[in-house]
């Protein structure tokens, strides 16, 4: 039956009962937003936060045929940031925001980041008002205005459309009232449905993670090479893993991750969740 055994990554997401009417009504209403503004595809921003490991281990990994005990370095490491990546129904990524943990810039890695990338800080690395506000005036007002200034006179101040799932920073008044005094219309994904019809969720999120950690894995491996090949025994070898080595190296992989995602896996997204067939038609 073409069934291999896994392991699990993560617990199933319980739907709602009433789903199928739940996920009717969601794309319903992006279609009459759509179709009442004529929205374009470059114009319809999908964007989500994503928790990413600063040492994002595996549960894997190769040890003698019988141990009792399999030490993973880096497996109780809960250092996280936060992302917020961005992208369009025409396929294309937006400017990232990376929120680290603190108060103030010296929290931000040594690193020029690409143009256009929003860097930040919170207490807790998590999005809040402020933070989410931040990142629609630097990232998702520019973008919209470059847009709107591509296209016709006549259609020069056209709606816009972000669609977010129903997190507390994207409840707030200042937030709404940015967006929509800059013309940006709002969809919220339902709650409980973000497995299902949040498209970052279903294609984009889980990519740009997986990336970091393989370049985690290459880094590491060459810091034991290294190690190794300059004498060292390898029961001796201690990774420096505290965050002023690491941020600088991190930043790249996050660089690299963002770089590595496809317009393929970007479009997934919207044709899973239904939003990019309902728009067809």
């Amino acid at each position: 039956m073409n069934f291999v055994q896994r392991k699990g990554t993560k617990a199933a997401q319980k739907l709602p009962e009433n789903f199928s009417e739940i996920k009717e009504t969601f794309l319903c209403k992006i279609k009459e937003i759509v179709s009442q503004s004529n929205v374009p595809n470059d114009l319809i921003i999908n964007f989500d936060q994503t928790n990413v490991y600063i040492v994002p281990v595996g549960d894997y990994i190769l040890e003698d045929k019988g141990s009792k005990q399999i030490p993973i370095i880096g497996l109780e490491d809960k250092r996280q940031i936060t992302v917020l990546l961005g992208c369009t129904l025409s396929c294309r990524l937006l400017p990232t925001q990376v929120i680290y943990t603190g108060s103030t810039n010296q929290v931000h890695p040594k690193f020029s980041f690409p143009e256009g990338w929003h860097i930040t800080h919170t207490q807790n690395h998590w999005s809040n008002s402020e933070s989410m506000c931040d990142y629609i005036n630097n990232v998702i007002v520019p973008y919209v205005e470059n847009v709107r200034e591509r296209l016709p006179l006549s259609r020069g101040d056209v709606s816009a459309l972000c669609i977010f799932d129903v997190f507390k920073a994207h409840q707030v008044s200042d937030f709404k009232e940015l967006m929509t005094k800059n013309n940006i219309r709002m969809q919220c994904v339902p709650t409980g449905c973000t497995s299902e019809l949040q498209p970052l969720d279903l294609s984009g999120n889980d990519e740009f993670k997986k990336h970091i950690k393989n370049e985690l894995s290459n880094w590491y491996a060459w810091q034991v090479q290294s190690e190794l090949e300059s004498g060292k025994p390898l029961e001796a070898i201690q990774i420096d893993l505290k965050l002023s080595t690491l941020n600088p190296v991190h930043a790249r992989w996050l660089v690299s991750a963002f770089d590595s995602i496809k317009s393929e896996t970007i479009k997934l997204g919207p044709q899973t969740s239904g939003i990019y067939n309902r728009l067809k038609h």
